[in-house]
């Protein structure tokens, strides 16, 4: 379970508490959360995420929030965490058109992926989106996510069918891209 913040020069993150999900629940009505997403609407969604809360306590969920009005904007998890494996699934909402494309959710996604990397030492993370989010897929690529593969005719809109993309990122690939001095001093530290 999230227990820190974590700060960005854009963004912040603090754990989701389970008094939050229902504030949370009000915006999953918004028509492009649930095109884009896997939730139907605030009362499913209310009702599924306490469950959740009260079944998978390690997860690590995060409210993201703007710096500069304090506003929260979306929500942030690694969740299904295998500790024995050290992998885990990363999940990312951003609220309201107006904080969409403004790098609010790629700052957002970095802070956690040190975190998931460096603080809770995991080797995986991966991800889903559908095949027509091709601003999603451009960011996650962009960040250095890697298509492994796709599950075919997952979703249906309309009278069509859609494909779920999988991505996924390995530890030597986040060092790579992004160094690994905090894990260094935090070795360093240990290491006393």
């Amino acid at each position: 379970m999230a227990n820190m913040s974590l700060i960005g020069e854009k963004v912040y993150l603090n754990p989701t508490h389970e008094n939050d999900i229902p504030f949370l629940a009000n915006f999953m009505n918004d028509d492009h959360i649930k095109y884009f997403g896997r939730n139907c609407g605030s009362a499913i969604y209310e009702t599924k995420m306490k469950t959740h809360f009260e079944e998978n306590k390690e997860d690590e969920r995060y409210t993201i929030f703007r710096k500069d009005n304090n506003e929260i904007i979306g929500d942030i998890s690694i969740n299904s965490i295998d500790i024995y494996n050290r992998a885990g699934s990363l999940s990312v909402i951003i609220y309201g058109k107006e904080n969409r494309g403004k790098g609010f959710g790629k700052e957002a996604i970095l802070l956690i992926l040190k975190h998931a990397f460096i603080d809770l030492n995991l080797e995986n993370i991966d991800l889903g989106t559908w095949e027509y989010n091709k601003a999603a897929i451009h960011v996650y690529e962009k960040i250095g996510f890697k298509l492994i593969g796709r599950r075919r005719n997952r979703r249906i809109v309309g009278n069509s069918f859609y494909d779920e993309i999988i991505m996924d990122m390995i530890s030597d690939e986040y060092f790579k891209l992004y160094g690994n001095t905090e894990l260094e001093k935090y070795k360093t530290k240990t290491e006393l």
